[in-house]
């Protein structure tokens, strides 16, 4: 990032539904960062817990804000992502907080490396009280997979594997399981406490892409149930 100015803006997106239990201290720990100017953006799905009055509460201290029906957390980033102005970009999920001095860490991080696209760091993962459990260390995907979910939709008919994938769901894996499920537009066919399973529609490459994705996570069982014809025809 050449030329990153002394105040540079960023924008952070926060995307939440039935979340008011936890949305107030989201809402704090972004707007208590010692670093500015912070360009803050609440996407609220409708809720009728009370998250809306929560939200009017900081208002003020707020880019934009909304609260109407959406399709789901991927609609509500895009509806911030087209509002965004800011150089760098975030979100943070509606119960979940930034570390006092977060902001700064990463900025500084952008700043020492200017070639650098993207800085994320570990995370404490805490209880509803907000006692620490354990620290999670983050998995850096590699690109070139996450890129193969171009092929979700091909020009043409192609031939598509069908496959059902068992996933380990216990506490921070669950999140990150879910995310990649819905990136990658894979039915959830049962989930209990402890396991995901997935049922999955695509090419090589998009199947090859999740499982790489989702090996970190602790891959338990795949079940390959045949082929399909998938995609648009030209005519």
């Amino acid at each position: 990032m050449p030329g990153m100015p002394e105040q540079f803006p960023i924008s952070i997106i926060t995307p939440s539904y039935q979340q008011a239990t936890f949305l107030e201290y989201t809402l704090q720990s972004v707007l208590a960062q010692d670093f500015g100017p912070i360009e803050y953006l609440v996407v609220d799905g409708g809720s009728r817990d009370g998250s809306p009055d929560i939200i009017r509460r900081y208002s003020d201290r707020l880019a934009w804000w909304v609260s109407e029906p959406d399709s789901g957390q991927a609609e509500a980033i895009n509806k911030g992502l087209r509002r965004a102005r800011g150089e760098v970009v975030a979100w943070l999920n509606s119960d979940d907080l930034y570390l006092p001095g977060a902001l700064a860490e990463a900025m500084a991080a952008l700043r020492a490396a200017p070639e650098t696209g993207m800085v994320f760091g570990d995370a404490i993962t805490i209880d509803a009280e907000a006692q620490p459990v354990d620290q999670v260390t983050k998995q850096l995907h590699k690109l070139i997979n996450v890129i193969k979910i171009r092929d979700l939709e091909p020009a043409s008919s192609v031939e598509a594997e069908l496959l059902l994938v068992k996933v380990s769901g216990e506490g921070e894996k669950r999140t990150e399981v879910l995310q990649i499920a819905e990136i990658f537009k894979a039915k959830i066919v049962d989930v209990d406490r402890r396991h995901v399973t997935l049922r999955v529609v695509g090419t090589t490459d998009k199947v090859e892409a999740l499982l790489e994705l989702m090996k970190p996570l602790g891959i338990l069982e795949v079940v390959r149930t045949g082929t399909i014809a998938i995609g648009r025809g030209r005519g």
